[in-house]
């Protein structure tokens, strides 16, 4: 997990598949082929993920910290328009927001574990996508470099420390639908919104692209680490309610054990 991907041949690689793809999309959607319209994925974490930090650390299980819209606290952007079931076209993760779901025993000392990305290297977080099936719906697959900041903030004892590294996080093939589910975070644009997922004056020949919304999608590292995701909801309105003087100061001490 904690090996980090920079070899040259492969960002080389990675440049000519994505201006291939790019031009094959264009090309392809412009003559009227069945297409996806470039947007934003908001994506929630779900049970399942977790990261291996090898020793002394181990594995330690990960739920989403919420950064909106929504319960979002994962994005993806598809930075192109898709040609269904030809080519590939550039992502990345924009944003990422994890905590552990419990806290994590480092020699004696006890640790609450957030996750984001690395500030230092927000533009390495790329990957490519290949979208399969027809207007109606199908299944797609990915990849992608992650470059992330993992800050361990003592529970009472103890001293803070990050763990930065990268890890590069695969899908094999998962579903996805023109429409979203009961209950989505939907971001309305016009057509070519790059942070849209339901866009408006699309073409005959393009729909919007909703990955994980009938089930949840893993993410892998051979193994090595889980990222599992669904479609983020919207909260619900109790859920709202919480966001009184108690919800507020909950958020205000999870945001204020994160800094330590």
């Amino acid at each position: 997990m904690l090996t980090r991907v920079t070899k040259w041949s492969l960002l080389v690689g990675l440049t000519v598949m994505v201006l291939g793809a790019s031009a094959s999309a264009q090309s392809g959607c412009a003559n009227g082929a069945p297409c996806v319209a470039l947007g934003s994925d908001y994506l929630q974490t779900q049970p399942g993920t977790f990261f291996n930090f090898g020793s002394p650390i181990g594995t330690v299980n990960f739920m989403g910290l919420p950064i909106g819209p929504g319960l979002t606290d994962t994005i993806v952007q598809r930075q192109a328009d898709a040609f269904i079931n030809v080519g590939s076209i550039p992502i990345q993760l924009v944003a990422l927001s994890m905590e552990s779901t419990a806290p994590v025993n480092v020699h004696g000392s006890f640790f609450d574990v957030f996750v984001t990305l690395d500030p230092a290297n927000l533009g390495k977080d790329v990957g490519m996508m290949s979208i399969m099936g027809t207007l109606g719906g199908g299944t797609f697959t990915s990849f992608f470099d992650v470059f992330f900041d993992a800050h361990f903030a003592p529970v009472s004892t103890g001293q803070p420390f990050d763990v930065i590294s990268s890890i590069t996080l695969s899908n094999g093939g998962s579903a996805w639908s023109p429409t979203p589910p009961p209950n989505a975070v939907i971001v309305t644009g016009p057509f070519g919104d790059q942070n849209a997922n339901t866009h408006t004056g699309l073409p005959s020949n393009f729909v919007d692209f909703w990955p994980c919304s009938v089930a949840p999608c893993t993410e892998d590292s051979s193994g090595a680490a889980h990222h599992v995701v669904k479609t983020a909801p919207a909260p619900e309105p109790s859920t709202l309610l919480l966001l009184g003087p108690a919800g507020l100061g909950l958020l205000w001490r999870m945001r204020a054990r994160r800094a330590k």
